[in-house]
């Protein structure tokens, strides 16, 4: 592609944040070793699927790298596709009618020239490769994460390897090229053009402040639906419980967990507990996380129509005495080896934000922070298990 020379690449990027690159994406490869790179002028997104059942997704930011450098294919009269820069222009048109419900009248001049540039890529090549240097920057085995952690966090970021990452556009390999002292790695890897991806328009930002259930953005994809206008449960915590859980689920026999938000019952407990509960050959195991200041920062459910806040304001009682005397606020039975997807991730995260919605769907959003305020977030979807309603109450109780 002669013509493809002469016009810069649609990626450039050089990242010393090798170890973290690969911890991001080795924790979603668990998931599926085929992904859906999604490239725009914020970063780079990467979305994996399996059976349609979970889903993941990992957004490196621009601020990993130390030079990123992006060329929408938007309008280039040279543009070899004709068809994806057809597509391309008429999503970005879409995207921006859409934006003006938000009154956002920032730059209005780009037409869409920042937008999404979707890619189809082998993750499991990808990941053998950040191996080679990348597995050595850290290693970081403990369960326990807390300010202690934090120097092993920072050693990404004085790697001595450096990571980089370039697309020349549609047709092209993507290539990654790593380098450590005199030694350099190249490796090129095939990709097909994701116009299918194009046509879901999805609007999650996954590089969105976790706090922010309203924030919109552009990570395409094939996803699972999440309808933050309906969420039912949203617990902040630190990851480390939840890790601890995960690995207390895992017991012979257990196909399912059930994860329900169990009403307040005095005198053990003044407010609802969220509890992940699942049932092997041996017997059962519980793991609750109640409302507690050193477990998380934020719980909020809904019940009757009704959202409380419960922000460890122990002088507030969130008008709990006006709830009904249900069984249950919510409940919802997923598959295990789908959850149990997210243990690399959670071992890699500081902080994360559950969430179940309406429909059932779950959402998992680990917050991880490498120093000097740079963050990256990784997401987990999981469709519910189509259980009878009596049967997941029963469960339960």
């Amino acid at each position: 592609m002669n013509s493809l020379s002469s016009t810069p690449p649609v990626l450039d990027a050089v990242s010393t944040s090798i170890g973290f690159i690969f911890r991001l994406l080795k924790s979603i490869a668990l998931v599926s070793t085929r992904t859906r790179a999604t490239v725009t002028s914020t970063g780079i997104t990467f979305t994996v699927s399996h059976a349609q059942v979970v889903q993941a997704t990992v957004f490196l930011s621009k601020s990993l790298f130390t030079s990123y450098q992006f060329n929408s294919p938007y309008g280039s009269k040279e543009s070899q596709n004709e068809t994806l820069s057809s597509r391309l222009q008429q999503r970005a048109r879409k995207r921006k009618r859409d934006s003006n419900d938000h009154d956002d009248d920032g730059d209005g001049d780009d037409d869409g020239l920042n937008a999404a540039v979707p890619i189809s890529l082998s993750l499991g090549s990808l990941v053998e490769c950040l191996q080679i240097f990348g597995s050595t920057d850290l290693t970081r085995t403990s369960s326990s994460k807390g300010p202690e952690d934090e120097p092993g966090v920072k050693q990404f970021l004085t790697s001595s390897s450096t990571c980089k990452i370039r697309y020349e556009g549609p047709g092209s390999p993507f290539i990654l090229m790593l380098k450590d002292g005199s030694l350099t790695t190249t490796c090129e890897f095939v990709t097909f053009d994701d116009l299918d991806g194009l046509d879901d328009d999805d609007d999650t930002d996954y590089g969105a402040n976790m706090y922010d259930d309203n924030k919109t953005g552009n990570a395409g994809g094939r996803v699972i639906r999440f309808n933050s206008d309906t969420v039912s449960v949203l617990y902040i915590m630190k990851s480390q419980f939840l890790e601890d859980a995960v690995r207390e689920l895992d017991m012979p026999g257990a196909d399912s967990v059930l994860i329900t938000v169990a009403p307040a019952s005095p005198p053990q407990s003044s407010h609802p507990t969220l509890k992940l509960i699942a049932q092997g050959e041996i017997g059962s195991v519980e793991y609750c996380f109640p409302r507690n200041h050193a477990i998380g920062e934020r719980f909020v459910y809904r019940r009757n129509d009704k959202y409380n806040d419960d922000n460890h304001d122990d002088n507030h009682d969130n008008n709990n005495s006006d709830d009904d005397d249900d069984d249950e606020i919510v409940s919802n039975r997923y598959p295990l080896s789908s959850v149990q997807k997210i243990r690399e991730a959670v071992k890699l995260a500081q902080k994360l934000n559950l969430r179940m919605d309406d429909n059932g769907v779950l959402d998992i959003q680990f917050m991880c922070d490498i120093g000097d305020g740079r963050q990256s977030f990784i997401d987990f979807r999981f469709l519910p298990l189509h259980d009878d309603d009596e049967h997941s109450r029963t469960q339960a109780s």
